[in-house]
C-alpha cells in the first residue's frame, strides 16, 4: 500500500511507480524486494534513479519545475507479504515507512497494528519515500520492519493515514465493535 504526499510533485506517477514495481504487473516478469534493510536501501536507490530517468524535460509551469527540483516527489509505504500459508506457520512480514499501518484482527479482536503508532503520531510531515537521493538514510533511519504468526480466519486490514487514524483513535476508545464482521 502507497500513499502519495498530495503537494508533491506529481504524486500518482511515484506511487503507480512504487506499486507497480514492488507487486508487479500482469504479465511481466517480477521479484519483490525482500523485506530486509538492505534489500530495501537498493529498492529505494533503484526507485529514486528510475524516477530521475522518467524526469520530464519540460514543464507545465515554473512552479512545477521548482516542485519536482527542489522537493521532489514522496509517499508513504506499507509493504506486506504473507509466506507459509500452506505450511505449519503461515505469516505477514512487513516493512513500513509513514503512516499506513496494517492491522492485524483474530476473532474480531486486535492482535497487533504495525506499525506500532499512537495517535498522537500523526500529522502533516510522515517518514515516506521520497524521490531525493539525500534522504535516503533519512528512510533507512525510519524504515520499521515487523512480523506476525497467522492462523486460520485472521483478517489484516491496511489503512492510511485518516482512516488509520480514525481507527486508533476508535481503538483507544476502547471501542469493542471495531472489528465486528
Amino acid at each position: 500500500m502507497v500513499d502519495g504526499a498530495t503537494e508533491a510533485y506529481d504524486a500518482l506517477r511515484w506511487v503507480a511507480q512504487l506499486v507497480t514495481s514492488f507487486v508487479g504487473v500482469t504479465g511481466q516478469p517480477h521479484a519483490p524486494p525482500a523485506l530486509t534493510p538492505d534489500a530495501m536501501r537498493g529498492w529505494f536507490d533503484r526507485m529514486q534513479q528510475r524516477w530521475t530517468a522518467e524526469a520530464p524535460t519540460q514543464f507545465t509551469n515554473i512552479i512545477e519545475e521548482w516542485k519536482y527540483r527542489q522537493d521532489g516527489s514522496f509517499a508513504t509505504l506499507l509493504g506486506c507479504e504473507l509466506t507459509g500459508l500452506t505450511g505449519p506457520t503461515p505469516r505477514w512480514n512487513a516493512v513500513a515507512l509513514g503512516d499506513t499501518v496494517l492491522f492485524h484482527v483474530r476473532n474480531n479482536q486486535l492482535i497487533t497494528h504495525f506499525p506500532a503508532l499512537r495517535v498522537d503520531d500523526f500529522g502533516v510531515a510522515p517518514a515516506g519515500v521520497h524521490t531525493k537521493s539525500e534522504g535516503i538514510a533519512q528512510m533507512m533511519s525510519d524504515l520499521e520492519i515487523g512480523r506476525g504468526e497467522l492462523r486460520l480466519g485472521d483478517q489484516l486490514f491496511i489503512a492510511t493515514d485518516a482512516f488509520a487514524h480514525w481507527v486508533l483513535q476508535r481503538l483507544q476508545r476502547d471501542d469493542q465493535q471495531l472489528w465486528r464482521c
